[in-house]
């Protein structure tokens, strides 16, 4: 039981984040999935496209 005294969570550890810093890091995130999210639809499309001309 001894050695469970000393054993920490990254709960216990991690520092207390705001609810600002919180919301930034969402949006954050949110504005990078959506311009990867266009940027593969617009490969898409583009291949699409080009397939389209090339194979027919």
């Amino acid at each position: 039981m001894a050695a469970d005294a000393h054993h920490t969570t990254t709960a216990d550890a991690a520092p207390p984040v705001s609810m600002e810093e919180l919301l930034a890091e969402r949006q954050q995130f949110w504005n990078r999935f959506c311009r990867f999210l266009a940027w593969t639809v617009a490969a898409t499309a583009t291949v699409l496209a080009l397939m389209a001309i090339f194979l027919v």
